[in-house]
């Protein structure tokens, strides 16, 4: 229902349109959908291409995408640059931080991922401390 209703007409007064492209890409994911996900998250983007949100949550799509063997390995090194510009539209952004740390570190860079840590103590220092990595 909801992809019928994403190709009608919205109201601005309800929702911005971005939200409801992202919302589907979630839906899309939490059913197992990952490339309509992923297709989804971009049009968000292409609605809003601020809209970092959506970046960070397209960096995890891909990501998990790769992890969890849905999507090639690649799919890790466009994580990481997804989550990259969120944090350039966010930098203080917590959530966004340990989502890059922990998929610099999935994709075997340990230096990065140990500098996106740092990084995130700089910025709030309980966070990072949260169940942060061993």
């Amino acid at each position: 229902y909801l992809a019928k209703a994403i190709g009608g007409y919205f109201s601005p007064l309800t929702m911005r349109e971005e939200e409801v492209w992202h919302d589907y890409a979630l839906s899309c994911w939490f059913v197992g959908n990952v490339q309509e996900a992923i297709t989804n998250f971009k049009n968000a983007l292409i609605i809003n291409p601020t809209f970092s949100k959506a970046l960070n949550n397209l960096g995890c799509t891909e990501g998990l995408g790769a992890l969890t063997g849905r999507l090639r390995g690649d799919a890790i090194q466009r994580s990481v640059e997804a989550l990259s510009g969120a944090l350039q539209l966010d930098p203080v952004n917590v959530l966004y931080w340990r989502n890059l740390a922990a998929m610099l570190r999935f994709g075997g860079d340990q230096q990065g991922s140990s500098e996106a840590w740092e990084r995130l103590r700089q910025i709030n220092p309980q966070a990072a401390f949260e169940n942060s990595p061993p």
